[in-house]
């Protein structure tokens, strides 16, 4: 009876032996697991923030695009009339408030709005006609108004001074 007793009792420790160790690695497993889990967190909201920062460097870059048509319009202006290049700006143009205030903070966004805004006008003022034509021929002379070139000129000029100002608010800009 005491065979079988140590038998038993032999048998017992290892059950409880192999319990114990069992704990310890479930314990181990469980705080590995944890960790992994913060790291796939930490890693989730790293990538997040990087498809953020990508997306908003894209909307900047697509304003910047349309700025740079716009004023390189003007510039062909500050020459002689190029009607064509400012159909083709204002056909470039198609920003929405939500993309300008992605890219720039709330001042900078209404200084661009601000400056889209004076060019539409440039554009409905000095260059289009009442039936969706454009002007192509001034005359030299200031006494007749906005479709003197002198008059268009002055315009021209001072849009494009201002579009020289805001293009320090593009990162990547070389004027």
């Amino acid at each position: 009876m005491t065979f079988h007793f140590l038998i038993l009792y032999t048998a017992l420790l290892l059950l409880a032996g192999t319990a114990v160790g069992t704990t310890a690695r479930i314990r181990r497993t469980g705080r590995r697991l944890r960790e992994i889990e913060q790291r796939v967190s930490r890693l989730e909201t790293e990538a997040e923030s990087a498809r953020s920062q990508a997306y908003t460097a894209s909307v900047e870059q697509e304003i910047y695009i349309q700025f740079m048509t716009v004023k390189d319009a003007l510039f062909q202006q500050l020459k002689s009339p190029h009607p064509r290049a400012l159909r083709e700006s204002e056909h470039a143009i198609r920003l929405s408030g939500e993309q300008l205030n992605i890219a720039f903070s709330p001042s900078e966004a209404e200084n661009l709005r601000q400056f889209f805004q004076h060019y539409h006008l440039y554009l409905n003022t000095y260059w289009k006609t009442g039936g969706n034509g454009w002007k192509t021929v001034f005359v030299s002379n200031v006494q007749n108004g906005a479709d003197s070139w002198e008059t268009v000129h002055a315009a021209t000029k001072s849009l494009y001074q201002e579009a020289e100002r805001l293009s320090a608010l593009f990162t990547y800009s070389s004027s």
